[in-house]
């Protein structure tokens, strides 16, 4: 009840803030002149093919980098920081926003069939209600049925079978209001994920099964007229994850109420000042201590033919669980030497928040406690420089260096009972690497990255499933003008951690994967994507096996 009672009090004070920060943009809006941009800002939601078909068990683990642009002449400084191995990226994303001045097809569905009972459904369409207004409504599914064997551990033997499961389904809308000088836009989630263990989760639990519900609600504005000193955006969301089953068989379920605001202010031509806030305020039902979180980035930018500069810092208090006051640095220097040769270097900091979502892409089997989470991880210094060059059209590379240190870290565990749970610690590691793309005339593309990691020594107790080398290289080339290939390969050595004063070292990663795609007639077109060709004993989630060798073909067709 008090939950309840706090989590009102919150949305109310978040809906009051949001709506009045709306009706003065509306107001704004309202007493300008008229003036249609709608044909200039359009966003457009429109899936196309994405050759990687989304596997659930399968979270890409390698960090991300920011590749540079294919066009020569196109200044592209770098704004990626040091790759940090310890949060994986999403599998989901499946609906791809993009500028556009042609009305594209306003609707897309894919259906895919493959091994396994493997299945991949998407439908998404988008309503052109008025010149001003869109509403994109979309839904999907995906997920396999295969039976694996248990792997060994630190304290197993191989232990036979395990018929793994995932299966998840989700929909939502996505509406957007374009006044005159602002755009509105409110937007809602909602997805399920069915899958099971390894063994039952408690020895006092006798199912094996597991339940992931999560829902979103998105409220936003933002200001679009450039003729304006300054710019800002400002938008409020519920969240909310539940699991079905904890350690003691009651349902846990995590609520955040989360706002996000920033003002930017144009100095000159060349200068400008903002300030960026998000604030968490989480609720749990369980014995979980509620507690607020607050991010602040103020920063200072420059930037002119030769020189880009970002000066700030990140500020953020937590109050409650996780009480304290951190600071990091927020640094960016780019010098172009000319428009395809740049020099760069940077210093970035900031929080992780570890809530259910971010537990569940570290490890989707992660023990669910009905007690404590985990705290937030910090990133104390991630530090960074390069060299980016062009010397031909459509050919980038990138080598360099960096340096990271997280505070709180995060660390899967598998424990003698085969349940997962997270350590927690301070790492440190230095890392080099190079990157290179090339594309040309979109016919041939190919990309790839090599990155080494080494950890300190006091870092070995929380580097569990992190990488000590990783590449990777993913390519595709247009045949015809109906038919185009893709192929890529990927491969990570693991570190060797310190569990429980035992050496381990998670088996390595290899993922050799091929597709084909064929324009059958206009708008309609045929796919097949073959993942671990090799049939590798993979291991993404420490202690739980990875789908062996499989396949998934079937249509996309936008109408």
């Amino acid at each position: 009840m008090t939950n309840n009672i706090c989590v009102s009090r919150a949305l109310i004070k978040v809906g009051i803030a949001g709506s009045l920060v709306w009706m003065a943009s509306v107001a704004t809006a309202q007493n300008v002149a008229k003036k249609d941009t709608t044909l200039n800002r359009t966003v457009v939601v429109e899936q196309e093919y994405n050759p990687d078909i989304n596997d659930a068990i399968k979270i890409n683990i390698l960090p991300a980098i920011e590749e540079p642009t294919v066009t020569k002449k196109q200044i592209q400084y770098d704004k990626s920081a040091v790759s940090n191995p310890a949060i994986p990226k999403p599998s989901m994303g499946i609906y791809v926003g993009k500028e556009e001045k042609e009305k594209p097809s306003q609707g897309y569905a894919r259906l895919g069939l493959g091994n396994n009972n493997k299945v991949d459904a998407q439908v998404n369409y988008l309503f052109y209600l008025s010149p001003k207004d869109r509403l994109t409504v979309h839904g999907g599914m995906d997920g396999f049925e295969e039976t694996l064997t248990r792997p060994a551990n630190l304290y197993r033997a191989e232990d036979g079978d395990w018929k793994a499961r995932y299966y998840r389904a989700g929909g939502g809308f996505d509406y957007l209001h374009q006044f005159n000088k602002v755009d509105f836009d409110l937007s809602g989630r909602l997805q399920q994920a069915n899958f099971n263990y390894l063994y039952p989760l408690m020895n006092n639990l006798s199912t094996d099964k597991q339940k992931h519900t999560a829902g979103e609600l998105h409220i936003g504005v933002k200001s679009t007229d450039e003729t304006w000193p300054f710019s800002f955006a400002a938008e409020t969301n519920l969240l909310t994850f539940g699991k079905k089953y904890s350690v003691n068989g009651e349902a846990v379920k995590e609520t955040i109420a989360r706002t996000k605001a920033m003002v930017k202010g144009q100095i000159d031509d060349l200068q400008s000042i903002s300030i960026a806030m998000q604030m968490d305020n989480f609720f749990y039902n369980s014995q979980a201590e509620d507690y607020t979180s607050l991010q602040m980035n103020p920063f200072y930018e420059y930037a002119n033919d030769s020189w880009k500069l970002r000066v700030g810092a990140n500020v953020d208090l937590s109050f409650g669980f996780d009480k304290g006051v951190r600071m990091s640095p927020d640094l960016e220097v780019n010098y172009l030497i000319t428009d395809s040769y740049i020099l760069y270097a940077q210093a970035k900091g900031g929080k992780t928040l570890n809530d259910f979502r971010t537990t569940e892409k570290i490890h989707l089997y992660s023990t669910p406690e009905n007690v404590a989470r985990v705290f937030d991880s910090y990133n104390l210094l991630n530090a960074k420089v390069g060299f980016k060059a062009s010397p031909t059209e459509g050919l980038w590379f990138n080598l360099f260096g960096g340096y990271n240190i997280v505070a709180n870290d995060i660390s899967p565990i598998c424990q003698p009972d085969s349940t997962i749970t997270f350590a927690q610690g301070e790492t440190k590691a230095m890392t080099v690497g190079a990157a290179l793309t090339y594309d040309y005339k979109d016919i041939f593309s190919f990309s790839t990255l090599a990155e080494f990691y080494k950890w300190s020594d006091s870092s070995k107790e929380f580097i569990n499933q992190k990488p000590r080398f990783q590449f990777s290289a993913d390519g595709s080339v247009k045949v015809t003008k109906k038919l185009s290939l893709n192929a890529g390969y990927h491969y990570m050595h693991r570190a060797t951690a310190s569990i429980n004063s035992l050496e381990y070292s998670m088996p390595n990663i290899s993922n050799l994967h091929a597709g084909v795609a064929y324009n059958l007639y206009k708008g309609i077109s045929l796919y097949a994507q073959f993942d671990n060709i090799l049939n590798s004993d993979n291991q993404y989630y420490c202690c739980y096996p990875a789908e062996t060798f499989s396949f998934i073909g079937g249509f996309n067709f936008k109408f």
